[in-house]
Parts: C-alpha cells; sequence; structure tokens
C-alpha cells in the first residue's frame, strides 16, 4: 500500500512454462498487454516490478528477468523456502511437521506409512478447462486393482482452479482424493513417485531424488491451447513417458530405473540450493531493514 515499501516476491516454482511478459500464449499476451489501460488499472499487480524477486539458477533468472522485466542483479538465487525441509532426515522432518502443521495434516501424514508405496498425481493447470481427467483415460477400478496389489496408495492433487468431478473415494480404498486447496508440500517428502506432466513440481521432486513418471497424454493439445513451453519438452524434463493410461499402470508396475540426466537437470534449475533459502530470504530482508 506504500508507494515506498520494497517489494521482495518470493515466488513459488521454476519451470518450462512461458510466463508473463515471456511468454508467446494468447492468455499472456492478453493479460500482460502493456498498452491496455483497462488492465493497468483493474489489474494493476500484472504490472508491479518487485524489487527483488527469489529465484534458484543463471536459467530461470533469466526467464524471470524476462518474464517481470527486472535487471537479473535483482533476482535473488536462494532456493525456495517451502522446500527447505525435503532435506531434513526422517527424524527432524517430522518435529518439523508437527511443529508447523496442523493436527490433520500430520494424522494424513502419518497415515501413509501404512503402505509399500505412495504415489502422487499432480497435473498442471489446463486454461481451457477440459475434462483432461476423462481424456486421460483413467480407469479408476483398474487403477484401485492395481495400487491394492503393491499396498500402494495413489493420491490425486489437482490445481485448486481445477473444477472436474471425482469419483466417490470410498468406492476405491487405495485412491485418495485430496482437497483442491491443501497443501502437498508438507508430505510430498514422504512419497515414493510422482506422475506429473508439464507441471513445476517435477523440478521440486528432483531435489527428492525419486522416480517421476510424466503422464504426457495431451501434450501436443496442451501446447497448442493452454500454454507455451519456454524450454524443450523433451530435453529438459527427462523421465519415463506415459501417453497412455495403459502405459501409466505399466510404468507405475515396474522397478522404475535411475535417470541419470534428472540430476544435470536438477544443477540447471536449482543450482547448490540445498534448504537454506529460509535463512537466506531472512538474512536479506535484515539488509533492506537496515539500509
Amino acid at each position: 500500500a506504500s508507494g515506498r515499501a520494497k517489494l521482495l516476491c518470493l515466488w513459488h516454482g521454476v519451470g518450462l512454462k512461458g510466463l508473463g511478459f515471456h511468454s508467446t500464449s494468447a492468455k499472456s499476451l492478453r493479460d500482460f498487454n502493456p498498452r491496455s489501460l483497462y488492465r493497468r488499472i483493474v489489474r494493476p499487480w500484472l504490472y508491479t516490478r518487485p524489487d527483488w524477486f527469489g529465484s534458484t539458477a543463471p536459467l530461470m533468472t533469466d526467464h524471470f528477468a524476462k518474464a517481470f522485466r527486472i535487471s537479473e542483479e535483482r533476482c535473488l538465487e536462494y532456493g525456495y523456502s517451502r522446500s527447505d525441509h525435503f532435506f531434513l532426515d526422517r527424524d527432524a522432518l517430522w518435529r518439523h511437521l508437527e511443529r508447523t502443521e496442523p493436527a490433520d495434516v500430520v494424522a494424513f501424514a502419518r497415515s501413509l506409512s501404512s503402505y509399500d508405496k505412495v504415489v502422487l498425481y499432480m497435473p498442471t493447470y489446463r486454461d481451457s478447462r477440459e475434462d483432461f481427467i476423462a481424456a486421460s483415460g483413467i480407469d479408476f477400478a483398474r487403477l484401485d486393482e492395481a495400487m491394492r496389489a503393491q499396498n500402494a496408495l495413489f493420491i490425486f492433487k489437482l490445481h485448486p482452479w481445477t473444477k472436474l468431478a471425482l469419483p466417490d473415494a470410498e468406492r476405491y480404498p487405495n485412491l485418495r482424493f485430496a482437497p483442491r486447496s491443501s497443501d502437498v508440500y508438507p508430505y510430498l517428502p514422504l512419497t515414493d513417485v510422482l506422475v506429473t506432466d508439464y507441471s513445476s513440481v517435477y523440478f521440486d521432486f528432483l531435489l527428492l531424488d525419486r522416480p517421476i513418471v510424466l503422464f504426457a497424454f495431451d501434450q501436443e493439445r496442451y501446447e497448442a491451447q493452454d500454454r507455451d513451453l519456454i524450454l524443450d519438452y523433451d530435453t529438459y524434463m527427462p523421465g519415463p513417458r506415459a501417453r497412455s493410461f495403459d502405459e501409466l499402470l505399466t510404468q507405475l508396475g515396474n522397478d522404475i530405473p535411475e535417470q541419470p540426466r534428472q540430476a544435470e537437470v536438477r544443477r540447471l534449475f536449482w543450482g547448490d540450493y540445498a534448504g537454506q533459502a529460509a535463512r537466506a530470504f531472512t538474512q536479506k530482508v535484515r539488509e533492506i531493514l537496515d539500509s
């Protein structure tokens, strides 16, 4: 509210999607049209340039500087504090969860230990708002049966803006449908396998060095109708692909081999981040207050 205030934008993720002014999608070109007086009045926050911006590595700093039209010197490559707990050992992680999370979140995290494997499905948001779950061909009964055979739990976590009807969880005991508004990051370190598509959670999960399956059944349609990708998908999101539901079941039924290139991608997107972002940002705030 103050014109003299210093704005430090912590941000929340890295990835391939076009963003802000660094995008060719019709939506971004419309939302960030600098000649639109209407949008400048109705949505002034879209044009606010932060004094400092949370980044992770030079590759993302270049992207964010173009997206928000700020200098690269204003991008702080500290990592993100919301994933600092990924680097804690198991005992320290539980102490962190019990200190910072509501009782129901901790109870749910504890319940995951009764399964031999926990699979988390986090698809990205589609601007088209089409029923991509139906288009994916997911057969909930077959998926539940496959999970029961492995004593595994399959968690669906849709983007908060995604408005799709999901089946009654009681019909499928080994499937769980997380509330759209819930935060999975507290128990993401307790997840064994991530299933996603074009979401930035892919890059977050790289920090855990665990298997990722890319369920990219609609890649061509997504890039044409939803978001542009500023970097090549196959190059910068390596890992086993599933182009159909049957292929997804096959991937989840096998031991997913290590993906050496994922370590390279992790370095490109995260640099040497190892879980000290909160401390670094706190120090930066102190410097700002003292200046």
